[in-house]
Order: structure tokens, then sequence, then C-alpha cells
């Protein structure tokens, strides 16, 4: 039985754009003679970058491959992503591949790249054509002592110099330069300056090994004044933790649950009222959900959010006089009896709800 022949795409991947930021093209790229002119202006614009015999080893394969299972079985294509090199440049170069796709319809793919770098894009493009060959382009460097300085310098300024390498480099040891001037002024001891060094280095870590940094901004982008309202929740819940340890230290059994539940209840409703300013924050996140629903006009979403505003606002005291019950020194009459307001007022705006609703449908 006779072998089909495979439709071959060669792609070629700029994951962080270098090509488009330096020559000002945009991609996809299709075809021999395209991608030949654009590695010919490139290289001759940054002959030191790796990015360009990629390119040309791409059109290598290409003329190999033409002359085996002929030219319109075979295609080559340049596909770039961003400059962050992130979650935006996969989605990119993922739309590029489908315009090639659409234009090329070929059944298994080859990738050339020119480092580790563009090669985590492989899952990306094997989500949408299968990947038979990966060639990865190594440039040959000379091993003498001078070009290897050469080299090492050219590294270091690209460190200082681009943006991605940038914040790491100079920001990591900005922060903890001015945390331990901070703390020397202080009067810190060098074990706290040591203890507080690693718990930064250990965030910033975290950070970038879960991408918390692109999440939070995706959250940010999607839902900004919900997004405000929790970070000024977080930071009065911080002040409410500060003021509960900066006051003197109780002694509390940790194998009696009671004892712990005594003393969380009296620092919470002490003399700093505790208690209030873990409502404000609670009504601080109520409040963002409600006003962001109110701009996207979907008013059915925030009607269970404005009850329970309503509800958490107007129970304050009944919780407050419960931690003072469980501390031995509160009136369950007087809970309950503004328990009961805080329910009645609820339901007053739970009505207002069912009779704005009934009046807006008897105008339709």
């Amino acid at each position: 039985m006779e072998r089909k022949l495979r439709r071959l795409l060669i792609l070629c991947v700029d994951r962080d754009d270098d090509v488009g930021r330096t020559i000002g093209v945009s991609t996809p790229i299709i075809g021999y003679q395209n991608i030949l002119n654009i590695a010919t202006r490139y290289a001759i614009s940054n002959p030191e970058d790796s990015d360009a015999n990629a390119m040309f080893a791409a059109l290598q394969i290409y003329e190999k491959l033409s002359k085996s299972i002929g030219k319109g079985n075979v295609e080559v294509a340049l596909l770039a992503g961003t400059a962050s090199e992130g979650i935006e440049a996969d989605i990119k170069i993922t739309s590029e591949l489908d315009v090639v796709l659409s234009t090329f319809n070929a059944d298994s793919a080859i990738l050339v790249s020119d480092g580790p770098t563009d090669e985590q894009v492989l899952p990306v493009i094997q989500s949408r054509i299968p990947v038979i060959s990966v060639r990865r382009v190594v440039v040959q460097q000379s091993r003498g002592v001078e070009e290897s300085f050469v080299l090492m310098t050219r590294y270091l300024k690209k460190l200082f110099e681009e943006e991605r390498y940038r914040r790491y480099v100079l920001g990591i040891p900005g922060i903890l330069a001015l945390l331990y001037a901070i703390m020397i002024k202080l009067g810190a001891s060098v074990q706290d300056i040591w203890i507080w060094s690693t718990a930064i280095i250990g965030l910033m870590l975290l950070i970038k090994a879960y991408s918390l940094d692109e999440r939070i901004v995706k959250l940010y982008n999607s839902a900004p004044i919900s997004f405000i309202a929790v970070v000024v929740s977080i930071l009065i819940i911080a002040l409410d933790v500060a003021l509960i340890t900066s006051r003197e230290k109780l002694q509390v059994n940790i194998y009696d649950p009671t004892s712990i539940v005594k003393i969380l209840a009296l620092n919470l409703g002490g003399p700093l009222y505790s208690i209030d300013l873990l409502i404000i924050a609670a009504l601080f996140i109520l409040g963002g959900r409600i006003v962001e629903a109110m701009l996207s006009e979907t008013s059915r979403t925030h009607r269970k959010d404005i009850l329970l505003f309503t509800f958490l606002a107007c129970a304050r005291q009944s919780i407050f006089e419960g931690l003072k019950i469980i501390h031995g020194r509160g009136d369950l009459m007087y809970m309950l009896y503004w328990l009961g307001i805080s329910f009645m007022v609820t339901a007053l705006v739970g009505g207002v709800f069912v009779i704005r609703s009934k009046i807006v449908k008897s105008l339709q």
C-alpha cells in the first residue's frame, strides 16, 4: 500500500517577541520568502541574537523537506508571543497558530527553537497539532578567554537593561538593602534582619512559583472595585491583628478549648473594640461586590449582598453582646433584642426589593 505523504508545518517560535519588538513586524509570518526577508532584516538589526539562527535553521529544514516530500506538503511559519513570556504570550501563540493552520492544513509539526524558553510552548502547540520533532539551535561560540569575557559582559548588560531580568537582579537586592537600613535605624538585631530578609525572599519565590502576580492582575482587571475592597479589608484585618497582639499577653491553656474561646472573645470585644474592625472589613468586601454588581447592571446578583450588608451593619451590638456573654459579662435579653432589630431592618429592606420587583413587572 502506498504511504500517505505528511503535510508538515515547520514552526519557529519567538516566545518573548524579540523579532517583533526589534524590527516592528507583526506575526504570524508564513512562507519561505517572507521569513527569509524577516530573518535577514533581524540578523542585520541584531546580529548577536540567536533568534535569527533559529529562523535560518527553520528555512534550512524547509529546503530539505521540500526536496523529499514536495513543496506543497511542507510550510514554514514564525510565531511570536509577548515580552512578558507569561500566560499572555502562550495565548497569543495559540491564536497565531490557529491562523497558520487555517491557511495551511498540516497534520504534524516540527518545532525549531533557540533555547528552553521557547520550548516551553511545546504543550501549547501540541494542543493544536502533533509535534513529531523538536530542533534546538545551539550557536557555536569561541572558547577563548577574551571571547568568553565579552560574552559574559554582554549577558550582564542584558540582565541590567531588560525589564524582565532587571526587576529581579536589581529589585530583590534593592528591597533587602532598604529593609536592612530601616531595621538598623529602628534598632533591630541582625537575627531579626535575617529572618525578615528570608521571609521576603520566600514570599517572592512563592509569588513567582504560583504566578500569583499574574492572577492578581487578572482579578483586578475582571473586578477592580471588588479587588480594591478586598485589599482594604485585608489591611483592616492586619491592623486588627496588630492591635490584639500589642495588648498584654494573657495565659492561654491550649488543651482547654473553653479557655481559648474566652480569650478570643475578650480580645475581640475588649476596650479597643476589635470586632468593629472585623465588621468594617466584612462590610468593605460586601460593599465592593454590591457596587461592582450595580455598575455591571446585574441587579439580581447583589440583592443577597445588600441584605447581608444590612444585617451585618445592624447586628454589631448583638455580636458584641454575645462576646461579652461568652466571657460571663453579657446580657442575653439585650443580645436577643438587638438581634431582633437586625432581622426586622433586614426584612424591611427585603420587602422593598419585593415591592420594587412587582412594580417593575406591572409596568412592563
